[in-house]
């Protein structure tokens, strides 16, 4: 694989992981905010907290190993040689 196409890959990874980070933090936002209407949780409950960030922050790097993992040989297949 070419250098210019390593860069592609994991430009589109970013992608994937930058799309996973908002749309968690955006669905965690609407999480807490459906609590707070229903007194739900803790007074302190707030949106933009540690917690949601954290979480989103989270499912953002799992995205981005997954997107980054190589694939591995199929069977049989002598590594590429």
């Amino acid at each position: 694989m070419s250098h210019r196409a390593q860069a592609m890959n994991d430009f589109v990874a970013l992608l994937f992981a930058a799309l996973a980070f908002c749309a968690g933090f955006l669905i965690l936002g609407w999480a807490v905010e459906a609590a707070s209407h229903f007194r739900l949780g803790s007074p302190f409950l707030s949106e933009g907290n540690f917690l949601q960030v954290a979480l989103a922050l989270g499912l953002a790097v799992a995205t981005w190993r997954r997107a980054t993992r190589r694939p591995l040989p199929a069977a049989g297949d002598a590594g590429g040689l």
